[in-house]
């Protein structure tokens, strides 16, 4: 997914209110924008922890399935 330059980070969660779709902005690899989108994250699904969160942390990782990609679950490695 490409950021589109000329939308603010809150124009770009408010664009698609998917569920999915916002957790996907969680894993960006821009610390600046992965903080924020972190942040509206949060505050929007309080409790759901299979996000990128906290954003000082590597983006999860995933593989690809034929179902699509896949987040890869477990403990963050350390």
């Amino acid at each position: 997914m490409r950021r589109h330059p000329s939308l603010s980070t809150s124009e770009w969660w408010n664009r698609d209110p998917d569920r999915e779709e916002r957790r996907f902005l969680t894993t960006f690899n821009d610390s600046r924008l992965r903080a924020e989108f972190c942040r509206l994250y949060v505050q929007e699904y309080p409790g759901d922890n299979d996000n990128g969160y906290p954003a000082d942390r590597p983006p999860p990782a995933t593989i690809v399935t034929a179902e699509g990609d896949v987040p890869l679950i477990g403990p963050w490695p350390r």
